[in-house]
């Protein structure tokens, strides 16, 4: 009788396979880190003492909202739409571009002022994109999709900006000169998005509006500065403005409260500021 003897170690074949398994993992392991890491983003220290933290978001920030979850802000440059900044733990955020195309025409759509009223974000955009009669129109987008689910109709021919503070909307005009020869309005609407009433604006460069429970927020791209208005939510009584700054930055663009702090853009900065 012969005895045959057991091999051991690993065939070619099977080392082959094995280094392909590896050479897969591996890149998918590097693909995976990559992706994961290049879309996070870190809040770090500001360099002035009102913005004590800001967030470079390589963005030019426009429109700016908080949706309970996210910071929302609409992109100034290609390929336009939206930005999602989700806060994640220790100062860290993931950030997610989301272009916005029109189902009819697929044209990327721009947005200026943009907020959210409890269940979807509201937005103002060009009526162009929207075959509109007017130059500007409220929208609505759906808060886990982000397409437009209706065109709500006209807004302002200078609206830019947008706040809903629980009861109406408001909008402030974004004129594109500084000596444009009109006045700057303060715009309320319903609920429906139906203008009540107009009232004096704060400066003729509304970029960024927002709500913090007791104050409404207007910042003013031209003159840098921030305008606090106590609005009344009285049909009797006109908001008045209860103070004014300015802060340190220029190209202020969009404003929003997350429940804790203002955060304002800065869109020439490509920053968030806290």
């Amino acid at each position: 009788m012969s005895e045959h003897k057991k091999q051991t170690g690993i065939s070619l074949t099977g080392l082959i396979v094995l280094l392909l398994v590896f050479v897969v993992f591996s890149f998918g392991a590097g693909w995976f880190a990559n992706t994961y890491y290049a879309n996070r983003l870190s809040l770090v220290a500001g360099s002035t003492p009102d913005f004590p933290s800001v967030v470079g978001i390589d963005v030019e920030a426009d429109g700016l909202t908080w949706d309970g979850q996210n910071l929302i802000l609409t992109n100034r440059r290609s390929p336009w739409g939206l930005v999602r900044l989700t806060p994640l733990e220790n100062g860290q955020f993931r950030k997610k571009g989301i272009p916005v195309v029109d189902d009819d025409y697929l044209q990327q759509v721009s947005f200026q002022g943009i907020s959210w009223n409890g269940t979807s974000l509201i937005a103002i955009s060009y009526g162009d994109r929207f075959q509109s009669i007017h130059s500007k129109v409220f929208v609505e987008l759906d808060p886990l999709t982000y397409k437009i689910t209706r065109v709500i109709g006209k807004a302002p021919d200078d609206a830019h900006c947008l706040a809903w503070d629980g009861q109406n909307y408001w909008a402030g005009t974004r004129f594109h000169t500084t000596d444009q020869d009109s006045n700057p309005a303060l715009y309320k609407f319903d609920q429906d998005l139906k203008l009540i009433d107009e009232f004096i604006g704060a400066g003729k460069g509304c970029q960024g509006m927002a709500w913090d429970g007791k104050f409404l927020w207007w910042g003013d791209v031209f003159t840098n500065t921030v305008t606090l208005y106590n609005i009344y939510n009285s049909n009797n009584v006109s908001p008045a403005i209860v103070h004014q700054y300015t802060p340190s930055q220029n190209h202020l663009s969009g404003i929003t409260f997350n429940g804790k702090d203002i955060w304002l853009g800065d869109y020439q900065d490509l920053q968030l500021k806290q």
